[in-house]
């Protein structure tokens, strides 16, 4: 929601607090991303404001095609914002500590003085310790079982014999083989 404070946004991400939300948010297939962002938009020829949201689909896919789904779309090297004139709020470290900590999984964006305007976290909205509770974990893990499944089509229907099992390690390792030489695993 548009116009939170720090404190209001983990309210708002924890089910509580005033904010039209009753439970806790909880997902490893999720991200919540802090604060909003104005960009100026020429159909209209003003600046306004947009969630997180707009920004983070266009950032995802550039941190695909640049490094690939298990980079973290976060920091110094992949999270900067370029185009974003201004934001809601840039929270200090104890904020960001707050935002992030703990099982809280509100995801930063800061403007720093010396490095613009960046995203500063990385967590999934899953309240428990476990890989899967980074947004490049689940990314990976989403990727190479899409590839996997498709690569696995060819084999519904076989006999389940020591070939079939070959076959499946063989595209399996084809798969993940390529993930692990770029870093993925």
């Amino acid at each position: 929601p548009f116009g939170l404070d720090y404190q209001e946004m983990v309210d708002w991400h924890n089910g509580t607090g005033n904010h039209g939300r009753g439970a806790a948010l909880n997902n490893s297939y999720g991200a919540t991303y802090w604060a909003w962002m104005k960009d100026y938009d020429p159909v209209n020829g003003e600046y306004v404001w947009s969630p997180p949201s707009v920004w983070m689909g266009e950032k995802y896919v550039e941190v695909d095609n640049r490094f690939g789904p298990w980079y973290a779309p976060a920091g110094d090297t992949r999270g900067k914002l370029l185009g974003v004139n201004q934001i809601e709020a840039s929270p200090s470290k104890p904020q960001r500590d707050y935002l992030y900590g703990d099982l809280n999984a509100v995801n930063p964006i800061v403007k720093f003085a010396t490095k613009g305007i960046e995203i500063y976290g990385q967590k999934t909205l899953l309240r428990q310790n476990s890989v899967l509770n980074r947004v490049n974990v689940r990314r990976m893990v989403i990727y190479a079982k899409k590839l996997i499944r498709n690569a696995m089509q060819g084999l519904i229907f076989e006999q389940n014999t020591p070939d079939t099992w070959a076959r499946a390690t063989n595209f399996i390792n084809s798969i993940l083989e390529p993930i692990r030489q770029r870093n993925g695993l």
